[in-house]
């Protein structure tokens, strides 16, 4: 019992994490692009 619910701790922290580096890739992406356009 306690096993599992770690594992389902553990899941929610990588989704989370995944979340979070789409989100930080597309703000990386955006960034880029201001960059160029300020170049």
């Amino acid at each position: 019992m306690q096993e599992n619910h770690r594992t389902r701790k553990e899941l929610k922290k990588l989704e989370i994490e995944k979340s979070t580096i789409i989100k930080s890739l597309k703000i990386q992406k955006n960034g880029w692009m201001t960059i160029i356009s300020m170049d």
